[in-house]
């Protein structure tokens, strides 16, 4: 018992703000725009459930300063649900971003440049989908663009203006510069020809014409052979579009085209920003956890689809703990191979980590939930990072506790 007091006093001594629980439950129905919206705040992880069909759940945060925001919907999980849907609304209650399915699976991920003010979130069910869900608030200061002022015009040219693989001639546009153009009619197509001389991340962004504006648009990035490289419809402000990609020096065509019938005038903006590098975010599990004296292994799972992006609370579900006490285990070194705790008087449990931080999980009913906040720092994407969960069993063996699986991940992008 004495090494594991050592233990133990190793684990109170380490523990961190890293393991800060930023959860925020829904706040009592109604919680819609028309109620009360639950306040949340930047890299808060709000936790709801959409709980019948045509049930929505408002969340309202404030910004000091113009920032990015990424809005993320994942499921529960218990009764996760398997189809969401997010708006964000501006103080006037004005629909300014909307996204379906652009995350995983089929839940959304909206992105938009927000000014400061206070802004409301809107999360529902496609249909009549319901079930339990999370939403990840990420604010930062994106890249840095490489516009400036004011953005020159350019006019559309004459039609037909498409696709030039059909006959067309797209108008020419720079860099830096904003396009003016009109569909019309329903089903027009107007094809802007970008000339990238060298690599950049290109943003094209489209917005109200002066007159008769269009009021939806789609978007997409083309290679020079007319080849769709992205699409978007609804990125932007609104039922505007927006993409950002990364591109090397060639020639690209940003494709403007009405959704369904929609027609009206419309602007394009074709700006760059300074170089992004980003990194996949990816999670893994391994290896087995000993048996409990009931003879079950604790386990660590992640969340379906969830992985460690940086500026979201990660979240894995822990299973199968004997006891009331199990302490969540943070490394950044691999131990191979893995060290046999049976020389402290665990035999068969195996330490797969170090022991950078520490922190008690709130287990209930053998269970428990850990939440691991990412700050949204420069740098910290691609690092690897270790978890594991030593919990308390006293008849177990002569040290007392036992160890789970092992996760292994690295801290990364949602692209």
């Amino acid at each position: 018992m004495q090494k594991l007091s050592i233990l133990l006093a190793t684990l109170a001594a380490s523990v961190g703000p890293v393991f800060a629980q930023t959860v925020v439950p829904e706040g009592p129905e109604p919680n819609d725009p028309n109620g009360t919206p639950t306040p949340i705040a930047c890299y808060d992880q709000g936790q709801g459930a959409i709980d019948v069909a045509g049930d929505d759940d408002a969340w309202t945060f404030t910004l000091a300063t113009p920032m990015t925001v990424q809005l993320t919907v994942t499921p529960g999980f218990t009764g996760g649900i398997g189809d969401s849907r997010v708006e964000l609304f501006d103080s006037l209650g004005t629909s300014i971003g909307f996204n379906d399915d652009g995350g995983d699976g089929l839940h959304p991920l909206l992105t938009i440049n927000l000014a400061a003010g206070t802004y409301t979130a809107n999360v529902d069910g496609f249909g009549s989908a319901t079930g339990s869900y999370t939403l990840d608030i990420v604010c930062y200061i994106g890249p840095g663009s490489l516009c400036s002022g004011t953005l020159p015009t350019v006019a559309e040219g004459a039609e037909p203006n498409n696709d030039p693989n059909a006959g067309g001639t797209p108008t020419v546009i720079n860099v830096c510069e904003q396009g003016l153009g009109d569909v019309n009619p329903a089903g027009d197509s107007d094809w802007w020809q970008i000339q990238v001389t060298a690599p950049i991340t290109l943003s094209l962004e489209t917005g109200p014409g002066a007159s008769t504006p269009i009021s939806d648009t789609t978007l997409r990035l083309r290679d020079a052979t007319g080849l769709e490289l992205a699409f978007d419809d609804d990125g932007g402000n609104g039922l505007y579009s927006l993409i950002t990609y990364a591109v090397t020096p060639g020639t690209y065509y940003a494709d403007v085209q009405g959704f369904g019938s929609n027609v009206g005038q419309y602007t394009l903006d074709v700006t760059a920003l300074s170089s992004v590098t980003l990194v996949n975010a990816t999670y893994a599990t391994s290896g087995a956890g000993c048996l409990s004296s009931a003879g079950s292994a604790v386990t660590i799972s992640p969340r379906t689809n969830e992985r460690p992006y940086v500026g979201s609370v990660f979240v894995v579900q822990v299973s199968n703990i004997p006891g009331s006490v199990a302490y969540a285990i943070l490394g950044f070194i691999d131990l191979i191979p893995p060290v046999d705790l049976g020389i402290i008087g665990a035999p068969g449990c195996l330490q797969y980590t170090d022991l950078a931080l520490g922190d008690p999980l709130n287990v209930t009913a053998g269970s428990a939930e850990w939440y691991l906040p990412i700050p949204y720092l420069p740098g910290l994407q691609g690092i690897p990072f270790n978890q594991q969960v030593v919990a308390l069993d006293a008849a177990a063996n002569g040290l007392g506790a036992i160890t789970s699986n092992f996760g292994e991940g690295v801290f990364g992008d949602r692209y």
